[in-house]
């Protein structure tokens, strides 16, 4: 079984690659279209990190899992591996570059404890910046431990190391395994509560500054009746 030293990747890199991904969503640089939208909590150390990881795309579903060869390969914060681990994630994507959904499945057990996981099929954000995927899940289900640390929505930095990143739409099968291996990593994050979009509060105090004008405007209309 060949063994992969997942600690061994490069702090320095990681948190490079999540710095410029919170700059490129909240900038609006995307080669991809974005599905949904980013908060800015993409920082930091990642709750779980997941090494290495194979990334596929048949034209209709991008998988993104982890490989079984390189041995038990999710770490948590506290640097303990979890056996018997898993990682896979799910998107349904076709060549025109249109999202229709997706599944997480992440676990593992903690020493000598049960296999504690966590699952959603409730994918809400989905982008594609520079070789790099970013999603987010919603509706998070766990079932106790370490898992239920990470909450119910959360963000995945998933990065192929492509040495050639294929453009979005995807128009071509491709594999992120080269030469039998592949240098790929996720990082998962637990995030906040979602809260309502710009755009939603724009349209949510437009809507209260209507219904002030409309109050008043009744108010008004009330006097100039009872002063007639």
């Amino acid at each position: 079984m060949r063994q992969v030293k997942s600690g061994k990747w490069s702090v320095a890199a990681r948190l490079g690659a999540v710095a410029f991904l919170s700059w490129a969503v909240m900038s609006g640089a995307s080669e991809g279209a974005i599905y949904g939208s980013f908060p800015a909590s993409f920082s930091g150390f990642p709750d779980v990190n997941t090494s290495p990881v194979i990334v596929d795309y048949d034209l209709v579903q991008l998988h993104g899992h982890l490989d079984q060869d390189a041995g038990d390969n999710v770490i948590l914060p506290t640097s303990d591996h979890l056996g018997g681990s898993f990682f896979d994630v799910f998107v349904s994507v076709d060549i025109y570059g249109t999202v229709s959904g997706g599944e997480l499945h992440l676990g593992g057990s903690l020493g000598n404890g049960p296999v504690e996981h966590l699952d959603s099929s409730h994918l809400v954000a989905f982008d594609y910046v520079m070789g790099v995927f970013s999603l987010i899940f919603d509706q998070v289900t766990s079932t106790g431990g370490w898992s239920d640390s990470l909450g119910n929505r959360v963000g995945i930095i998933l990065d192929p190391v492509f040495s050639d990143a294929p453009e979005f739409p995807f128009g071509q099968i491709f594999t992120n395994v080269s030469d039998g291996f592949s240098p790929g990593m996720a990082d998962t994050f637990a995030l906040p509560a979602a809260v309502p979009e710009p755009a939603s509060v724009v349209v949510w105090s437009m809507l209260g500054i209507g219904v002030g004008l409309v109050g008043r405007r009744r108010a008004r209309l009330a006097r100039a009746l009872e002063n007639r």
